[in-house]
């Protein structure tokens, strides 16, 4: 992905949610999504219908189970060749159904084949998430083809160190609309409280099949908040020193 983005992560999650309580934050557009803290096993709830949603994806890529790697952008085309070969479709972006904010990085995926049985996922590992915020939810109308399969949406478990999110029990069901042939699972979000200038694309996507045979893809990852002051704020620690330097000799 394109570095052109600027700006790193600023504000955490306190200072969001003081925010909002002073009304300076417009409610979540939905409060369906779940967030999902490190350590944690949730089950991955279904996007319900709402004010109508708006995304823009930054980025986008497709791979095939074969495997070979689209190289389109994200589009219905590409939707449809994943449908009808079988393989995943990942894309990062923003959208107003993210509840830490409209303007930060939401990362999405699914997967689709010729039948239900050419799935076959047993689990879904994405690395990249460091010690940011997540939340998540499935059926997002986020992808230019969006998919929602009835019922359960399966279930989703974040590492201690809160980098790696695993999926399993992902739905599976036909393709919708009906023109695009095969089947698909649910369009699965991950919400962040990241910016789109902290995104990279490292191999950190693992899928198992059923018959545990796994393959290894390049999605997309955050690059770890920085514990070490701006240079703003260096600056201004710099002066201070200096200030208590002159008081100190001015008293001697």
């Amino acid at each position: 992905m394109s570095h052109a983005f600027s700006t790193r992560l600023g504000r955490g999650a306190a200072l969001l949610s003081l925010a909002a309580a002073a009304g300076l934050v417009a409610p979540a557009i939905n409060a369906t999504p779940i967030e999902v803290t490190p350590g944690a096993t949730v089950g991955v709830p279904l996007y319900q219908p709402g004010v109508p949603p708006t995304a823009t994806v930054a980025d986008g890529k497709c791979f095939f189970f074969d495997p070979t790697s689209c190289t389109f952008s994200v589009s219905a085309d590409m939707v449809g060749a994943v449908q009808a070969k079988g393989g995943l479709v990942t894309a990062v972006g923003t959208t107003n159904l993210n509840p830490y904010g409209a303007g930060l990085a939401t990362f999405v995926f699914y997967f689709g084949g010729p039948d239900a049985a050419s799935i076959g996922i047993a689990s879904f590992e994405w690395t990249g998430f460091s010690t940011y915020l997540t939340s998540v939810e499935a059926c997002t109308p986020i992808l230019p083809v969006g998919t929602c399969v009835p019922g359960s949406a399966g279930s989703v478990s974040r590492s201690t160190d809160g980098a790696t999110l695993k999926y399993t029990g992902l739905s599976v069901g036909s393709a919708t609309p009906a023109q695009i042939p095969g089947f698909v699972t649910d369009a699965y979000a991950i919400y962040t409280n990241a910016k789109l200038s902290d995104v990279f694309d490292p191999p950190n996507i693992v899928v198992t099949f059923n018959n545990q045979q796994q393959l290894t893809f390049s999605g997309f990852a955050l690059t770890p908040p920085s514990s070490l002051p701006e240079p703003g704020t260096l600056v201004l620690l710099g002066l201070g020193l200096a200030g208590l330097g002159l008081s100190r000799r001015r008293r001697h």
